[in-house]
């Protein structure tokens, strides 16, 4: 599993409305967590291939390789390739809000 992991700086940035918007609602609670997970371990250079990945809420993420940073959607990746036992994490600036 490879997750798009929103900072907690990332999340204070959007507010308490929006916030408990999504905690109030498990539905767009759900779909607001697939949108930060995707099928597969894939590091920093695979995404970077890529150029696109689909969520696992089915959205599709748009990989942007700049020559010092990484963006994922609207976010910078801050670090990358946190190894884990299942998967890997990329930590990111910005929440991926979907669709």
């Amino acid at each position: 599993m490879t997750v798009l992991a929103p900072t907690n700086l990332a999340f204070s940035r959007l507010g308490d409305e929006k916030l408990l918007q999504w905690f109030r609602n498990p539905q767009l609670l759900s779909e607001l967590l697939r949108h930060h997970l995707v099928s597969g371990r894939l590091e920093a250079r695979d995404l970077i291939r890529m150029r696109t990945v689909r969520t696992l809420g089915g959205g599709l993420v748009r990989i942007t390789a700049f020559t010092d940073h990484v963006n994922v959607g609207e976010a910078s990746m801050e670090h990358c390739d946190i190894k884990a036992d299942n998967g890997v994490l990329h930590l990111l600036d910005r929440v991926l809000e979907p669709a």
